[in-house]
């Protein structure tokens, strides 16, 4: 019971510090501090990790350890950017180290093509866990990525991150899998906007942290991890804000989702490629069904008894009634918000 007592103690002091973390390094401009507050959010994550995931330490180290080496490999970089301040090394040699220490922040962002562990590792995460490690985390190696990048390795990082989680979402019966390919593409589309703009990254970033936020939390809520345990929900008013919710998260139109990517869309195609951008748009239509997928189970499933001998049943009759209504409904919003763009 004391020791119960220390921990919670020690959790208490340790979360508050974890969070602010990445909002001082928003405020730094070296790298070495940058590096110590980096470092300083890792060690004060690792508690809260094996805390809230107490069955699965192994994975809190299995992160704890791939984070070491990137972090290795970055400060180790960044010591010699600092060195070429004092002319040590030609323009080549400077590009070359401005690459490795942007594979070594994909790494540690599980962006393409590092994605694999991270996959992994959210897997086998508790709800809260997955919720630091997919958004909070993402903080800080997105602001450094930010302050020193080469634009050949964002981009193709970026086109493998939206391809590899187009194809590797769907068909996956596991939320947390879906959300984590989900999470992948959002990091394409972010990483390409750090090129473009810093101020519409903390907007999307902002944004993407509140639709996903509140899509975890009722995962939570409900103790739910894989597509057919949706089945035991009841449709209530709830399941419709549960919904809407995964629409606005798929950038359904006219929902704050849509909105999100529109504008993203409208900043980065006088910057980029048409064909890049073609690519990504077709990316994200694509990752909308393993979203659909989610919404059919709530929309086509009549609510489940408990009962040993009640059968699961789909009301057809039910489902149609319900996506026309939908259609009717969101079309002319569409048409709206489209007028509303262009002139």
């Amino acid at each position: 019971m004391y020791m119960y007592m220390i921990q919670s103690n020690l959790i208490i002091f340790i979360t508050p510090i974890y969070f602010i973390t990445p909002l001082i390094t928003l405020s730094l401009n070296s790298w070495f501090s940058m590096w110590m507050m980096l470092e300083l959010n890792l060690m004060f994550l690792i508690p809260l990790l094996i805390h809230y995931n107490k069955f699965y330490k192994e994975t809190s180290m299995k992160y704890y350890i791939i984070q070491t080496l990137s972090s290795s490999i970055f400060i180790f970089f960044s010591s010699l950017i600092q060195l070429n301040n004092f002319n040590f090394m030609n323009n080549n040699i400077t590009e070359m180290i401005i690459m490795l220490m942007n594979l070594s922040l994909l790494i540690k962002l599980g962006s393409s093509p590092f994605h694999s562990w991270m996959i992994n590792i959210l897997n086998n995460l508790s709800w809260y866990n997955f919720l630091i490690l997919s958004i909070w985390q993402k903080i800080i190696p997105l602001f450094l990525l930010s302050y020193s990048y080469n634009k050949i390795i964002i981009i193709t990082s970026s086109l493998f991150s939206s391809m590899i989680g187009c194809i590797m979402g769907n068909n996956q019966q596991s939320l947390r899998i879906i959300l984590s390919y989900s999470s992948l593409i959002h990091l394409s589309w972010m990483m390409l906007i750090l090129i473009v703009n810093e101020l519409t990254l903390m907007l999307y970033f902002m944004l993407y942290m509140n639709l996903s936020m509140s899509l975890i939390l009722m995962f939570k809520n409900f103790n739910i991890f894989y597509i057919n345990q949706l089945n035991l929900l009841k449709f209530n008013k709830i399941n419709f804000f549960f919904i809407l919710n995964l629409f606005s998260n798929c950038s359904f139109p006219p929902l704050m989702g849509f909105l999100l990517k529109f504008i993203s869309l409208e900043i980065m195609i006088e910057f980029f490629n048409p064909f890049l951008m073609i690519f990504i748009m077709l990316m994200s239509l694509l990752s909308l069904m393993f979203y659909i997928r989610i919404i059919f189970t709530l929309m086509l499933l009549k609510s489940i008894s408990l009962k040993m001998n009640n059968f699961i049943k789909i009301n057809y009759l039910h489902y149609f009634i319900n996506s026309t209504k939908m259609f009717f409904f969101l079309f002319p919003l569409n048409l709206w918000m489209l007028n509303l763009y262009l002139y």
